[in-house]
């Protein structure tokens, strides 16, 4: 069983952007942090209406891990260079999430 939005290997989703207009299809950004560590670690997914999002990871070093420095995540966001969804809702998220979180 893959990764999906109820079994997160522990993690908090920070949040999620559409990086290309739908057209029965998605790709997806998601960035999520683990709790304990205040790791970051980052996904793309894409595919039509059959699969389900992030199934394509099986296990948490399947994702990317992106430090701990919000800066350095915003950065990884803003380079996917969505034409879609503005990022900047999430790397508000990202850059805000320590303070929101304590």
């Amino acid at each position: 069983m893959g990764f999906n939005y109820d079994d997160n290997f522990g993690l908090e989703n920070i949040g999620e952007i559409s990086v290309f207009p739908p057209d029965w299809s998605f790709d997806l950004l998601s960035v999520w942090v683990d709790p304990d560590t205040g790791e970051f670690y980052g996904a793309v997914t894409s595919g039509c209406s059959c699969p389900t999002p992030y199934e394509e990871y099986e296990k948490i070093s399947d994702l990317e891990k992106l430090g701990k420095n919000p800066h350095d995540v915003a950065k990884w966001v803003k380079n996917a260079e969505s034409t879609d969804d503005d990022p900047t809702e999430l790397i508000s998220k990202i850059m805000n999430w320590k303070k929101e979180s304590n």
